[in-house]
């Protein structure tokens, strides 16, 4: 899995084939590190939905929003609250996948 995101020092954008920014030197490896896990959980939540472990899948999509917000883990979430049928957390995941926050919330 090769990785990208941009230096939250300068701005440039980084490749994880060199976790050093070019620019400014920062070293971004821990950022990389909590980019895979953040894909990781986002993955494994995928396989709770499908396999229908709608518990583990809000967890896992908690840990992805946790280490890295994304829509793509906000919507996870939202499907799986809905299958739940939980009004509460589909508002939650709801105002997560739609961007009404860019903050990980409790």
């Amino acid at each position: 899995m090769s990785l990208s995101l941009q230096c939250p020092s300068c701005g440039k954008e980084a490749a994880e084939a060199s976790p050093i920014c070019r620019r400014c030197h920062s070293d971004l490896a821990l950022l990389f590190t909590i980019k895979r896990q953040s894909i990781v959980a986002r993955r494994q939540a995928i396989r709770d939905l499908r396999s229908d472990r709608l518990e583990a899948c809000l967890e896992n999509c908690e840990s992805s929003w946790q280490q890295c917000p994304t829509g793509e883990a906000a919507q996870i979430g939202y499907l799986a609250a809905i299958l739940q049928k939980d009004p509460v957390l589909v508002l939650k995941w709801d105002k997560r996948s739609s961007g009404r926050t860019n903050q990980p919330a409790s």
